[in-house]
């Protein structure tokens, strides 16, 4: 009990911290709570897209050979593209945490910094990222990760006659 207590001060906490943001657009405020995932730590909260879209046509290099459609290429297909772009951190760098708003510095948005970023960036606002914090990333990642291959074969076996490979001019 006292664990849902801590999950719904938390979800309040957020939601003021959004509204600094968004003021009095309620909608825009749930939008934020719906598409996004934040994750609390000690000092912030961490906000995560964390449902990627799912792509239903394969884009191909036309000079090749055209993908087969099955449920491994189609899975392969989003995983790479979709997956890795939207929730791609190299967990072996150093991983940062920037003010996502300034209204609500609180919420605040992951990035591994490569070192010749590190000069371009306002280094003022970014925080490291502790040991321990990585451990709690790496597991909603693979969270994540795992939530995104269930989604795929759902998709897969509800829709697989609407996916299709596409080719396009790549060299020309």
């Amino acid at each position: 009990m006292n664990e849902q207590k801590q999950i719904l001060k938390e979800e309040l906490n957020i939601k003021d911290s959004l509204k600094k943001v968004w003021g009095s657009d309620k909608s825009m405020v749930e939008h934020c709570l719906k598409s996004s995932y934040y994750l609390k730590l000690k000092d912030c909260f961490v906000s995560f897209d964390h449902k990627p879209t799912i792509q239903k046509t394969l884009y191909y290099n036309d000079e090749y050979k055209s993908p087969e459609i099955t449920k491994e290429n189609f899975i392969s297909y989003n995983m790479r593209y979709n997956f890795k772009n939207a929730l791609n951190y190299n967990l072996d760098n150093d991983l940062f945490l920037f003010p996502n708003y300034d209204q609500a510095p609180e919420i605040k948005y992951l990035r591994d910094l490569k070192p010749y970023e590190m000069e371009r960036e306002n280094i003022n606002n970014l925080r490291k990222v502790t040991k321990e914090e990585k451990i709690i990333i790496k597991n909603l990642l693979d969270s994540f990760k795992e939530n995104y291959l269930k989604r795929l074969n759902t998709y897969w076996k509800r829709y697989k006659d609407k996916v299709s490979s596409h080719g396009y001019w790549a060299n020309r």
